[in-house]
């Protein structure tokens, strides 16, 4: 269920972004390949600064780095959703958790919970640096993600004339799916944290003593 809202939040939202930036009213009455393009990055920024109009300095600005917010969102939910639901793939055999098994069928994730002990244990210490390589990837996703829809845009706007193709629309659109990526984590930890010891798992309370 959480997956189909999201899927149907993600398609209204890229829906109401091409409208706004490509499908606007008379895109197609300049012809093909009649926009411009600007390679001077912030130089209209510069100006607006210089003529002192703030308000709609802050509407693109702003807007450029929320509207692509979403993108850094959706990288990071579909990495708390991963494909297959709560079951997952043996990426290697181990007698703690497939004792006995010679295929690589799937199993529950909780049973790779199970307590280490001895030598095993010793791998905890490496959790940390994986979580931030993971957190890493992550971001480097949603940049690449970013980049290659601004950049799909700026495209478009450039053959339908439909607007001004920028250079400092595909930084910050970029910029803006890292952030949204760095927020979702950030929210993910936090509302990880203020679970209530009832909704807690008990390993997660173990880990806390």
């Amino acid at each position: 269920m959480k997956k189909t809202v999201i899927r149907v939040l993600a398609v209204l939202w890229l829906a109401a972004l091409l409208r706004l930036t490509v499908f606007r009213n008379g895109c197609f009455r300049h012809g093909l390949f009649s926009g411009r393009i600007e390679w001077d990055a912030f130089a209209y920024y510069a100006k607006l600064i210089r003529i002192e109009y703030w308000r709609y300095f802050t509407y693109l600005f702003v807007g450029n780095l929320v509207w692509f917010m979403p993108v850094g969102v959706l990288v990071r939910l579909r990495n708390a959703f991963p494909r297959g639901g709560r079951w997952q793939r043996a990426s290697h055999a181990s007698p703690l958790t497939d004792e006995g098994r010679t295929d690589n069928a799937p199993f529950p994730v909780a049973h790779r919970c199970a307590p280490l002990q001895g030598a095993a244990a010793a791998g905890r210490e490496t959790r940390p640096l994986r979580k931030n390589g993971r957190q890493i990837a992550g971001a480097t996703v949603a940049m690449l993600w970013g980049f290659l829809l601004s950049l799909g845009i700026e495209t478009m706007q450039f053959v339908l004339g439909s607007g001004v193709s920028e250079l400092d629309d595909l930084i910050l659109n970029t910029a803006g799916a890292i952030m949204g990526y760095w927020l979702a984590c950030l929210w993910y930890k936090i509302s990880k944290n203020m679970k209530s010891p009832i909704d807690k798992k008990p390993q997660d309370i173990d880990n806390r003593r």
